[in-house]
């Protein structure tokens, strides 16, 4: 064990002052105050104390990590989670320093490691240029204006809670957020623990420390304990994220629900309105206005009609849209469902990437196409697979780009329009076990893509 000296002292003193300066920098925090030499002392006997204790320097830093913590919490009101994120990061800086500068200056002075640690003199000059590193990382962080506490900005809910109702409750959210950090301090600390060990070799005959810490069992018995913290924590996070997802998913269909009723409501407030007007088309004789007329009307109810006969509320939500997309591209997006759709093993997101995609393609090879711009969707369910076809009206398909249509990366898009995204459909229906093919007509200027999708 290396005795308490003087020199020790001072360096401990040193060596804090500049991991606090770090930590100040890091946080913005004011610094060279009355609290922060507060700290600086607490530090400092705290390092000295457990340095007597049979461990290894890494539990040093866990214990000065808390201190650091707790002092944060209670005096700057600043999340422990942050804290401990900043300490360890700090510490991270300052071991990389001192390995390269101890791997290294011993070299330049040409001196033996054991020379430094016994030579005050050289100790300090070898300190020396580690605290000239350390301050030139300070003076970036200073300049560039790095605040790690604007990270929390990210996960902060008493914005949200302004605009949200009194009884909205975010513990999911802070749920999320806390195993979140959890996860990245764990894996802080174990990069620290590996560097350390690095490191460690240099440093064991100058500590009391039981012969344990210093066995290989204690090394892969700490690093599969964290690991095994970590897959816990990322298994949580996972299955929350998951229900986040779903939770999505489920207000969607509602508004969904809610935009259909709305249509269906709003339609038989206007059939007075319709009515009347075709009256007064039959009235001054104007047949052919009111035909016209009248299938428009007709062709509207009917589109809503479809998308609630469709059987997929995440699916109708995507269909409102594409026709709402149809309509400012100039493109009539037409809805024909002539069964329900049967349930699917397929996720209600997967099902909306494949069609969305090709609805997307429709809409936009159209979009340059003069005439009449119509894009049918047949929606059919069945026993056992369901059939979603999209048509493009107006639209034939070249055998040499229908031959590359679904290789990832390849667009045919300045040549019909279709490409865009195909790989990735092909993908997820074989994904799903199902197919998707073309068909086309040169006579009747049209090019389908048909998708089958077992049932559950």
């Amino acid at each position: 064990m290396e005795n308490i000296s003087l020199t020790l002292i001072i360096l401990s003193f040193l060596e804090t002052f500049i991991l606090a300066t770090l930590n100040y920098s890091l946080l913005s925090i004011k610094k060279f105050d009355r609290r922060f030499f507060i700290l600086i002392v607490l530090l400092t006997l705290t390092q000295l104390a457990i340095r007597n204790l049979p461990v290894i320097p890494f539990i040093i830093m866990l214990s000065i990590i808390l201190v650091y913590a707790v002092y944060f919490k209670y005096v700057y009101n600043t999340s422990i989670f942050t804290t401990s994120i900043t300490v360890i990061i700090s510490y991270l800086f300052y071991s990389f320093v001192e390995g390269l500068n101890m791997s290294i200056t011993p070299e330049l002075l040409g001196v033996h490691y054991l020379e430094v640690v016994k030579n005050p003199s050289i100790r300090f000059l070898c300190f020396s240029v580690q605290v000239l590193i350390m301050l030139i990382i300070t003076g970036l962080i200073i300049y560039f204006k790095v605040n790690l506490k604007d990270l929390t900005k990210f996960f902060d809910f008493e914005d949200l809670k302004l605009l949200a109702d009194d009884e909205m409750d975010f513990s999911r959210e802070r749920r999320v957020t806390g195993t979140f950090f959890l996860v990245m301090v764990f894996l802080l600390i174990q990069g620290l623990f590996i560097n350390m060990y690095i490191l460690i070799y240099k440093v064991w005959q100058h500590f009391t420390i039981h012969k344990f810490f210093t066995s290989p069992y204690f090394i892969n018995t700490f690093i599969i304990a964290l690991n095994l913290v970590l897959l816990y924590l990322l298994r949580h996070l996972i299955i929350t994220l998951r229900m986040e997802r779903n939770d999505i998913i489920a207000r969607i269909k509602e508004k969904n629900a809610l935009r259909l009723d709305w249509e269906k409501r709003a339609q038989i407030h206007d059939q007075n309105h319709h009515l009347s007007m075709i009256y007064m088309l039959l009235q001054v004789n104007n047949i052919e206005r009111a035909k016209e007329y009248l299938k428009g009307m007709v062709g509207e109810i009917q589109k809503v009609d479809a998308i609630v006969r469709t059987g997929n509320q995440a699916l109708n939500a995507l269909i409102m849209s594409k026709i709402s997309r149809g309509k400012q591209a100039g493109v009539d997006v037409k809805i024909d469902v002539i069964r329900s759709l049967t349930p699917m093993k397929i996720y209600d997101w997967d099902l909306n990437r494949i069609l969305g995609n090709l609805l997307d393609n429709a809409i936009e090879a159209l979009e340059k196409v003069s005439g009449e711009k119509v894009v049918e969707l047949i929606i059919e369910g069945g026993e056992e697979s369901n059939r979603l076809e999209v048509i493009t009206h107006g639209v034939y398909l070249p055998d040499e780009v229908q031959a590359r249509i679904f290789q990832r990366g390849y667009s045919s898009k300045e040549e019909a329009g279709h490409g865009l995204g195909l790989a990735i459909c092909k993908e997820l229906v074989d994904e799903y076990n199902g197919s998707i093919s073309i068909k086309k007509d040169w006579e009747a200027n049209y090019t389908s893509f048909e998708v089958n999708l077992p049932v559950a």
